[in-house]
């Protein structure tokens, strides 16, 4: 009879990737990953490194007596937008963009507002909520709004990296891969949008690129093409070409010839 820590150990050997519905490979995929799962909280630990900037430690101090002054943050636009009003000491405290905004001489300096308009309210919420928590609080329930969640995360992180919050960023990385690991599940679906909010040499893309390369069943580059964008896959290739195709021995021309 096998041990009970053996019996545990090869269920969650065979646990299935769990897929979003309609966005699940034709055939249900068990994944082998080809390096140990250790190997990529490592490799995270090292992009956050890189992050420009510290967190800051320490919650805003208000003995200077401006405690009471407030800021509006205007997300969204037209119908959509909704309004956000934040101690002015939290806001610049932890964003040197908020606080360069709402301390000078011009139109957010004099109204006291920042408007974000190609932002939407869901997202400035978390933000909001980021401020005076400094807890990252994205629900999900992979059964219905595994979408929604990722799409989200995705939006707070590019948000933060235009208002230099690097904590707030780490905090998103580490959501990210916290849910893609436990739930065994591999979001496809959000790599077009992470692609639209960032730039090239991004560290967002390149965890994605990571994931991808150790984690995603080697089916899903045909089931769930529609999903790669071509700059992702351009990504990938040059991951691949510098972390694997370098390490092996080349195969001989031979290897090629047509059977005479």
């Amino acid at each position: 009879m096998t041990p009970p820590r053996r019996r545990a150990a090869a269920r969650a050997s065979t646990t299935p990737r769990r897929t979003l519905r309609g966005h699940a490979p034709s055939t249900p995929v068990t994944v082998s990953a080809p390096v140990s799962p250790a190997a990529l909280p490592t490799m995270i630990v090292k992009l956050k490194f890189n992050v420009k900037g510290k967190p800051k430690a320490n919650g805003p101090n208000f003995s200077s007596g401006s405690g009471h002054q407030i800021v509006t943050i205007l997300a969204g636009s037209g119908e959509k937008e909704e309004k956000f009003i934040v101690h002015k000491q939290f806001a610049c405290h932890y964003s040197p963009v908020f606080k360069a905004a709402f301390e000078s001489g011009f139109i957010e300096g004099q109204t006291q507002t920042y408007k974000l308009e190609d932002v939407e309210p869901k997202v400035v919420q978390l933000l909001v909520q980021w401020f005076y928590t400094q807890k990252l609080d994205i629900e999900v329930n992979m059964a219905q709004n595994a979408q929604e969640a990722f799409l989200l995360a995705v939006s707070l992180w590019a948000l933060a990296d235009k208002l230099l919050l690097p904590g707030l960023q780490n905090e998103v990385v580490d959501w990210i891969d916290r849910v893609c690991t436990e739930e065994v599940f591999f979001p496809t679906h959000c790599l077009k949008h992470v692609y639209d909010c960032t730039g090239a040499g991004s560290l967002l893309r390149k965890l994605f690129i990571v994931q991808t390369a150790h984690y995603m069943p080697s089916s899903w580059y045909t089931t769930e093409a529609k999903y790669f964008p071509q700059e992702f896959l351009v990504d990938l290739a040059e991951y691949f070409s510098t972390k694997f195709a370098a390490k092996d021995k080349c195969e001989t021309r031979e290897t090629f010839y047509v059977q005479e």
